[in-house]
């Protein structure tokens, strides 16, 4: 009786060890996934969109693990500015040097390294790079996925974009801006839908 208590712990550790995993990959649906963004000075604030070329969710057991998400640098566009000279203008500031340095740096990328509940969401942890510079990510969402659909939508959060080198009128590196300043935090939201 002695020899058989042991021998049963260890059948059941065994098979609790080795008790198969469901995971599951969801592809992203371009053409129903946004970005959108908004950047501030003193008294004016301009936002936009980018879109993603390709990306996908890695799900186990029903809990966001991983996953990988291509950003077109290519397709950002103002929103609050007509179509036209001006905005064309802003547009093509934002794809330069000062900011994005499109030319060099046409993609984006998001890497999920996973994710935990807090205060009733999400916390989807990942890294972001941009103009080839990898900062930690993290930011509060809604998840939620059911064998055939998963979808991630994430209200305001905010990045500091001087840690992607883009110090264009920052606050941290030029002295007395005044109206000229642009505010480091670029606030962002993200709707993603992906299918199996």
């Amino acid at each position: 009786m002695k020899k058989i208590v042991p021998a049963l712990f260890v059948l059941g550790f065994i098979f609790v060890s080795f008790k198969s995993i469901t995971s599951e990959t969801y592809t992203a649906i371009i053409e129903e996934s946004t970005i959108s963004w908004a950047a501030s000075r003193p008294g004016k604030t301009h936002d936009g969109t980018l879109s993603i070329s390709k990306g996908n969710f890695i799900f186990e057991d029903d809990k966001l693990v991983g996953g990988d998400f291509v950003i077109d640098m290519n397709t950002i566009k103002v929103t609050d500015i007509d179509p036209g000279k001006m905005n064309d203008k802003l547009v093509n500031h934002l794809r330069s040097s000062d900011f994005f340095d499109v030319e060099n740096h046409s993609t984006g990328t998001y890497n999920i390294t996973g994710s935990e509940a807090k205060d009733g969401k999400i916390l989807v942890k990942g890294q972001l790079t941009l103009k080839g510079i990898t900062n930690e990510v993290d930011f509060l969402a809604d998840v939620s996925s059911d064998g055939k659909w998963a979808t991630l939508t994430a209200s305001e959060f905010k990045i500091d974009r001087t840690k992607w080198d883009i110090k264009f009128r920052s606050g941290k590196f030029f002295d007395n801006l005044k109206n000229k300043l642009i505010y480091d935090d670029i606030v962002i939201t993200v709707n993603v839908k992906a299918t199996k």
